[in-house]
């Protein structure tokens, strides 16, 4: 699935507003990134971090622990 007009920044913009404030937010920010795009692109990781006060190191640990989750688009 394509984003056509809309920004990556929106995508997690948008997937962080909707779990704002949920224990636990990360995974499914992550789903709802990865629904919309078919994966979550390397350059949402550093987005992701700063908006949910986490570390890069922590949201690549939880995508690369869960299989679920593709940091490329599917072949």
């Amino acid at each position: 699935m394509q984003a056509s007009a809309v920004s990556l920044q929106e995508i997690v913009e948008g997937a962080i507003a909707s779990h704002r404030g949920k224990v636990g937010a990360l995974l499914p920010v992550l789903h709802s990134i990865q629904d919309k795009l078919g994966h979550v692109p390397k350059q949402a990781v550093p987005m992701i971090a700063q908006a949910m006060s986490l570390s890069r190191a922590e949201v690549h640990g939880v995508m690369s622990f869960y299989h679920d989750f593709r940091g490329e688009p599917c072949r």
